[in-house]
């Protein structure tokens, strides 16, 4: 049984959202900490500076247990290069990944997460950012109230949040086949089977060359997406 994870934090040039992504998650799951094998930052193409500024940070966070991983490449969708680095260096049989746009909102109790992903090892990945409370009515009634966990519906839709907005949370309907970039503790084997293509919709197409996935979503939300512009929108 394996009651450990490893953390990759994935950055692009944003080190105001790094920071306040990593402080949050920090902060709300102090009693968790214990339950990270390794930090790992890959970062695209930020400034000396800032990759110094990131990686003192997280070993004031988290201690010695942190490295640093910078991946420089100009050409066509490089940054994919970080997704593909995950199977190959992650030593923990789970990984939660987390883009640098993420405020925590919540403590999202990894441990509780591993004793579920031991117990059943059909399911490969727990996302924390579709609730069920937001779902249409068909999907709700399926769950009794006291649920922590609803499956992902696929290939029928499911409501998705955006960001906050004035009067609650914005949202999309969408189907995705048992997996999100989006934060998540995954099966690192995930991660090792496949690579991401390096073209648009990579996410998608990761998910659908999957070899029978199964995604739990928490019944809370535990993230806010901080719905800010990405800095590497137009990348290169």
């Amino acid at each position: 049984m394996s009651n450990k994870i490893d953390l990759f934090l994935l950055s692009a040039r944003r080190i105001a959202l790094f920071k306040e992504t990593i402080i949050s998650f920090v902060q709300k799951n102090e009693d968790s900490l214990d339950s990270i094998n390794k930090v790992w930052i890959l970062d695209d193409r930020s400034t000396w500076e800032e990759r110094k500024e990131m990686s003192d940070l997280c070993f004031q966070l988290f201690g010695d247990n942190v490295f640093l991983v910078s991946f420089d490449s100009q050409r066509e969708f490089a940054w994919i290069d970080k997704f593909n680095f995950i199977g190959k260096a992650a030593e923990s049989d789970f990984v939660l990944l987390l883009e640098d746009d993420w405020r925590c909102l919540n403590n999202i109790k990894i441990k509780d997460h591993l004793l579920i992903l031991n117990s059943f090892p059909n399911v490969t990945q727990i996302a924390f950012c579709d609730p069920l409370w937001i779902q249409d009515e068909n999907i709700k009634k399926l769950y009794p109230a006291g649920s922590k966990y609803w499956n992902n519906p696929w290939p029928e839709p499911f409501k998705h949040i955006n960001n906050r907005v004035e009067n609650g949370w914005s949202f999309v309907t969408v189907r995705m086949r048992h997996y999100t970039n989006n934060p998540a503790i995954t099966r690192t084997e995930c991660f090792r089977k496949q690579n991401f293509l390096y073209e648009s919709g990579f996410e998608h197409k990761f998910a659908d060359g999957q070899k029978d996935p199964m995604q739990f979503f928490t019944t809370d939300l535990f993230f806010e997406h901080l719905g800010y512009n990405n800095a590497l929108e137009k990348r290169k």
